[in-house]
């Protein structure tokens, strides 16, 4: 499936980290490469991920998003800076995928709490800067 045609399908749009190996991407010692990626549009079928290394049509990928766990898919289409995973995956582990889906909201609510503890830290450590006058 084309990029473009997913982009009008139903799916969630979120952002969501995680990492990825593709299936031929060695390091100097011979072991799987590991990269930094996010997921942007979701489906119980596919998933848009950026990247900062993006696959050719047809390679394998395994990825893992903390908030909704490990993924297996074969790249179906690429854009500049990421890709169209097609994912590989049990009926039992789609409808599972579409629970967490239907929870962006809890998501969104886990990074604002993430974000506020990030900003009372911050404010803390500014406090303990600052000169008392």
């Amino acid at each position: 499936m084309s990029i473009e045609r997913f982009m009008k399908q139903r799916a969630v749009d979120i952002v969501m980290e995680g990492t990825y190996v593709l299936s031929n991407w060695y390091d100097p010692q011979g072991r799987l490469r590991t990269f930094d990626c996010r997921a942007t549009r979701v489906s119980p079928f596919r998933m848009m991920v950026d990247m900062p290394v993006v696959g050719k049509v047809g390679d394998n990928l395994t990825s893992y998003f903390r908030d909704i766990g490990h993924f297996e898919g074969t790249i179906s289409d690429t854009a500049r800076s990421g890709v169209l995973l097609e994912l590989e995956m049990t009926q039992a582990m789609r409808s599972k995928l579409a629970e967490k889906r239907r929870l962006p909201t809890a998501l969104l609510a886990i990074e604002l709490m993430r974000a506020q503890k990030l900003e009372l830290e911050l404010g803390q450590l500014l406090a303990d800067e600052l000169p008392v006058r």
